[in-house]
Protein backbone atom coordinates (compact mmCIF):
# COMPACT_ATOMS: atom_id res chain seq x y z
CA UNK A 1 0.00 0.00 0.00
CA UNK A 2 1.59 3.34 -1.02
CA UNK A 3 2.23 5.51 1.39
CA UNK A 4 0.02 8.15 2.17
CA UNK A 5 0.83 11.87 0.85
CA UNK A 6 2.15 14.33 3.04
CA UNK A 7 -0.39 17.43 3.42
CA UNK A 8 0.17 20.66 4.06
CA UNK A 9 -1.80 24.25 4.43
CA UNK A 10 -1.45 27.21 2.01
CA UNK A 11 -1.30 30.27 4.08
CA UNK A 12 -1.21 33.93 2.93
CA UNK A 13 -0.33 36.68 5.18
CA UNK A 14 -1.44 39.38 4.08
CA UNK A 15 -0.12 42.69 5.92
CA UNK A 16 0.39 46.94 5.05
CA UNK A 17 3.59 46.94 7.03
CA UNK A 18 5.55 44.48 9.27
CA UNK A 19 4.04 45.46 12.66
CA UNK A 20 1.06 43.80 11.13
CA UNK A 21 2.47 40.90 9.36
CA UNK A 22 4.62 39.60 12.69
CA UNK A 23 1.36 38.80 15.04
CA UNK A 24 -0.02 37.18 11.70
CA UNK A 25 2.88 35.08 10.59
CA UNK A 26 2.90 33.96 14.30
CA UNK A 27 -0.99 32.71 13.98
CA UNK A 28 0.34 31.33 10.74
CA UNK A 29 3.05 29.63 11.84
CA UNK A 30 0.69 27.85 14.69
CA UNK A 31 -1.26 26.52 12.09
CA UNK A 32 1.37 24.94 9.91
CA UNK A 33 1.75 24.84 5.98
CA UNK A 34 3.18 27.05 3.28
CA UNK A 35 3.47 30.51 4.31
CA UNK A 36 2.84 33.33 1.92
CA UNK A 37 3.37 36.68 1.89
CA UNK A 38 1.99 40.43 0.75
CA UNK A 39 2.59 43.18 1.37
CA UNK A 40 0.42 46.29 0.20
CA UNK A 41 1.27 49.60 0.53
CA UNK A 42 -1.61 52.44 0.41
CA UNK A 43 0.11 55.00 -1.91
CA UNK A 44 -2.92 57.40 -1.19
CA UNK A 45 -1.36 57.67 2.30
CA UNK A 46 1.67 58.34 0.75
CA UNK A 47 0.75 60.91 -1.78
CA UNK A 48 -1.63 62.64 0.61
CA UNK A 49 1.67 63.26 3.33
CA UNK A 50 3.14 65.45 0.31
CA UNK A 51 0.19 68.09 -0.08
CA UNK A 52 0.16 71.41 1.69
CA UNK A 53 -1.10 71.85 5.43
CA UNK A 54 -1.31 69.01 6.20
CA UNK A 55 -0.95 67.55 9.50
CA UNK A 56 -0.91 64.54 12.63
CA UNK A 57 -2.62 64.92 15.46
CA UNK A 58 -1.41 63.18 18.38
CA UNK A 59 -3.45 61.68 21.18
CA UNK A 60 -2.84 64.75 23.29
CA UNK A 61 -4.53 66.41 20.16
CA UNK A 62 -0.60 68.15 19.18
CA UNK A 63 -0.52 69.12 15.60
CA UNK A 64 2.79 67.50 14.12
CA UNK A 65 4.11 67.63 10.36
CA UNK A 66 3.40 64.33 8.51
CA UNK A 67 6.41 62.32 7.61
CA UNK A 68 7.63 63.15 3.93
CA UNK A 69 6.93 60.70 1.22
CA UNK A 70 10.18 59.74 0.57
CA UNK A 71 10.62 59.32 4.40
CA UNK A 72 7.64 57.32 3.88
CA UNK A 73 9.24 54.76 1.13
CA UNK A 74 12.00 54.35 3.41
CA UNK A 75 10.39 53.06 5.72
CA UNK A 76 8.04 51.03 3.28
CA UNK A 77 11.25 49.51 1.89
CA UNK A 78 12.41 48.57 5.23
CA UNK A 79 9.33 46.69 6.54
CA UNK A 80 9.22 44.86 3.13
CA UNK A 81 12.81 43.95 3.77
CA UNK A 82 11.48 42.65 7.71
CA UNK A 83 8.94 40.88 6.23
CA UNK A 84 10.23 38.55 3.88
CA UNK A 85 13.40 38.34 6.14
CA UNK A 86 10.73 36.56 8.51
CA UNK A 87 9.35 34.77 6.25
CA UNK A 88 12.54 32.86 4.81
CA UNK A 89 12.64 32.06 8.26
CA UNK A 90 9.48 30.59 8.73
CA UNK A 91 9.61 29.13 5.39
CA UNK A 92 13.44 27.54 6.71
CA UNK A 93 12.23 26.19 10.12
CA UNK A 94 9.58 23.99 7.92
CA UNK A 95 11.59 23.03 4.97
CA UNK A 96 9.60 25.31 2.66
CA UNK A 97 10.58 27.68 -0.02
CA UNK A 98 9.47 31.36 0.65
CA UNK A 99 7.04 32.77 -1.66
CA UNK A 100 7.07 36.91 -0.75
CA UNK A 101 5.43 40.11 -2.78
CA UNK A 102 4.55 43.53 -2.67
CA UNK A 103 1.99 45.49 -4.57
CA UNK A 104 0.53 48.64 -4.07
CA UNK A 105 -3.50 49.57 -3.28
CA UNK A 106 -6.08 48.74 -0.84
CA UNK A 107 -4.85 45.96 1.66
CA UNK A 108 -8.03 44.00 2.26
CA UNK A 109 -9.48 44.24 -1.50
CA UNK A 110 -5.89 42.76 -2.75
CA UNK A 111 -5.96 39.97 -0.43
CA UNK A 112 -10.05 39.23 -0.85
CA UNK A 113 -9.35 39.53 -4.62
CA UNK A 114 -7.12 36.17 -4.41
CA UNK A 115 -8.66 34.54 -1.76
CA UNK A 116 -10.36 31.53 -2.67
CA UNK A 117 -6.82 30.24 -3.77
CA UNK A 118 -5.46 29.77 -0.26
CA UNK A 119 -6.64 27.08 1.92
CA UNK A 120 -6.27 30.44 4.79
CA UNK A 121 -5.66 33.77 4.63
CA UNK A 122 -4.15 35.93 7.44
CA UNK A 123 -4.96 39.84 7.01
CA UNK A 124 -2.51 41.57 9.76
CA UNK A 125 -3.36 43.76 12.62
CA UNK A 126 -0.41 44.71 15.09
CA UNK A 127 -1.41 43.29 18.81
CA UNK A 128 -1.13 45.12 22.20
CA UNK A 129 -1.12 42.57 24.28
CA UNK A 130 0.51 39.42 22.80
CA UNK A 131 -1.52 36.40 22.13
CA UNK A 132 -4.37 36.99 25.14
CA UNK A 133 -8.23 37.15 24.84
CA UNK A 134 -10.20 34.82 22.65
CA UNK A 135 -10.66 33.12 19.16
CA UNK A 136 -13.76 34.53 17.86
CA UNK A 137 -15.12 32.58 15.09
CA UNK A 138 -18.32 34.48 12.61
CA UNK A 139 -20.45 32.53 10.72
CA UNK A 140 -23.50 33.03 8.83
CA UNK A 141 -26.35 30.50 9.10
CA UNK A 142 -26.63 30.26 5.27
CA UNK A 143 -23.30 28.90 4.86
CA UNK A 144 -21.31 25.67 5.22
CA UNK A 145 -19.07 26.58 8.40
CA UNK A 146 -17.54 23.64 10.21
CA UNK A 147 -14.36 24.38 8.16
CA UNK A 148 -13.55 27.67 9.69
CA UNK A 149 -15.07 26.47 13.11
CA UNK A 150 -12.82 23.48 13.25
CA UNK A 151 -9.87 25.90 12.07
CA UNK A 152 -10.87 28.50 15.00
CA UNK A 153 -11.11 25.88 17.34
CA UNK A 154 -7.37 24.31 16.53
CA UNK A 155 -6.10 27.79 16.87
CA UNK A 156 -7.45 28.47 20.17
CA UNK A 157 -6.14 24.87 21.15
CA UNK A 158 -2.12 26.26 20.11
CA UNK A 159 -2.80 29.19 21.65
CA UNK A 160 -4.03 27.78 24.78
CA UNK A 161 -6.47 30.18 24.99
CA UNK A 162 -10.37 29.65 24.70
CA UNK A 163 -12.46 30.13 21.89
CA UNK A 164 -15.90 31.92 21.01
CA UNK A 165 -18.50 31.71 18.07
CA UNK A 166 -20.97 34.76 16.82
CA UNK A 167 -23.37 34.69 13.67
CA UNK A 168 -24.35 37.52 11.62
CA UNK A 169 -28.11 37.35 12.53
CA UNK A 170 -31.28 38.84 11.81
CA UNK A 171 -29.76 41.95 13.93
CA UNK A 172 -27.10 42.38 11.15
CA UNK A 173 -23.15 43.37 11.18
CA UNK A 174 -23.80 46.29 13.18
CA UNK A 175 -24.56 44.02 16.46
CA UNK A 176 -21.24 42.64 14.90
CA UNK A 177 -19.26 45.29 15.55
CA UNK A 178 -20.20 46.40 18.59
CA UNK A 179 -19.57 42.82 20.31
CA UNK A 180 -16.16 42.62 18.65
CA UNK A 181 -14.81 46.31 19.57
CA UNK A 182 -15.84 45.30 23.38
CA UNK A 183 -13.87 42.18 23.35
CA UNK A 184 -10.12 41.01 24.11
CA UNK A 185 -9.88 38.85 20.36
CA UNK A 186 -6.69 37.19 19.31
CA UNK A 187 -7.77 36.51 16.07
CA UNK A 188 -11.27 36.89 13.94
CA UNK A 189 -11.90 33.64 12.57
CA UNK A 190 -14.67 33.48 9.55
CA UNK A 191 -15.06 31.80 6.22
CA UNK A 192 -14.00 33.43 2.79
CA UNK A 193 -17.20 32.86 1.61
CA UNK A 194 -18.72 34.87 4.10
CA UNK A 195 -15.86 37.44 3.83
CA UNK A 196 -16.42 37.99 0.53
CA UNK A 197 -20.01 38.91 0.56
CA UNK A 198 -19.29 41.27 3.45
CA UNK A 199 -16.73 43.10 1.29
CA UNK A 200 -13.80 44.47 1.84
CA UNK A 201 -15.17 47.82 3.54
CA UNK A 202 -17.20 45.63 5.89
CA UNK A 203 -13.46 43.48 6.56
CA UNK A 204 -11.61 46.74 7.26
CA UNK A 205 -13.88 47.84 9.55
CA UNK A 206 -13.69 44.24 11.48
CA UNK A 207 -10.05 44.44 11.73
CA UNK A 208 -10.26 47.85 13.24
CA UNK A 209 -12.93 46.81 15.67
CA UNK A 210 -11.40 43.76 16.60
CA UNK A 211 -7.80 45.06 16.78
CA UNK A 212 -6.87 41.60 15.94
CA UNK A 213 -5.43 39.51 12.93
CA UNK A 214 -8.56 38.34 10.34
CA UNK A 215 -8.27 34.52 9.45
CA UNK A 216 -10.22 33.90 6.50
CA UNK A 217 -10.72 29.82 5.88
CA UNK A 218 -11.70 28.50 2.48
CA UNK A 219 -14.83 26.42 1.71
CA UNK A 220 -12.71 23.12 2.23
CA UNK A 221 -9.76 24.11 3.70
CA UNK A 222 -8.06 21.91 1.56
CA UNK A 223 -4.47 20.96 2.64
CA UNK A 224 -2.68 19.95 -0.63
CA UNK A 225 -0.59 17.11 -1.19
CA UNK A 226 3.15 17.97 -1.12
CA UNK A 227 4.08 18.69 -4.86
CA UNK A 228 0.20 18.76 -6.08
Amino acid sequence: MAAEAKIRRRILVGAGCFADARPAMGLAERLGGEICGLMVADLAVIEASGLPAQRLITAKGDLLEPPSPERQKRQIAADARAFRAELVRLAELSGQTADFQQATGDLVASVISDARQWDVVVIGHRRLRGHSGRVVVLTSPSETTSEAVGLAEELASALGISGMHLEVSANGIEAVFREVARRDIAALVLPIELATSLGSGTLMRLLEASRAPLVLVGPEEINRPEGG
